[in-house]
């Protein structure tokens, strides 16, 4: 799959005072973020956030609650419809913590980026997954 306003790999671009590296361009988009990871004992944590911004490769969450790093954790994220009814496309990924950004004043929440292992589209009609394959759902 291509996404809208993906850069060339391999590529860097000026941006001002600041050289971006990544391969993707970066959206941002505000969007509200489940996200779970077991701890070493196997316990099971649930926490939310929003995101700040998302690429292909990955994204980055705003949150009250911090996994620790290089944990893995489900994500689940919902896209509200512009209508304002309910969520109509979810993405859902497996993914690692790659960066904590605690919060740097009080009162504020603090971040995390993460990488995305593997992902899919959905909304109330079909999947779209990491390789472009359009699936419709059993009804």
């Amino acid at each position: 799959m291509k996404a809208y306003g993906q850069a060339p790999r391999n590529t860097a671009r000026n941006l001002g005072n600041t050289l971006e590296r990544r391969e993707q361009i970066r959206l941002g988009v505000r969007a509200l973020v489940k996200f779970e990871w077991f701890d070493g004992q196997g316990a099971s944590h649930r926490e939310q956030g929003f995101t700040r911004d998302i690429s292909s490769k990955g994204l980055f969450i705003i949150s009250d609650s911090l996994p620790p790093p290089k944990v893995d954790l489900q994500v689940d994220v919902s896209f509200e419809s512009i209508s304002g009814v309910e969520p109509n496309l979810e993405l859902s990924a497996k993914a690692l913590v790659i960066r904590l950004e605690p919060a740097t004043t009080p009162g504020a929440s603090g971040g995390f980026a993460v990488l995305n292992r593997s992902y899919s589209l959905a909304n109330q009609a079909s999947i779209l997954d990491t390789e472009g394959d359009s699936r419709n759902e059993p009804n």
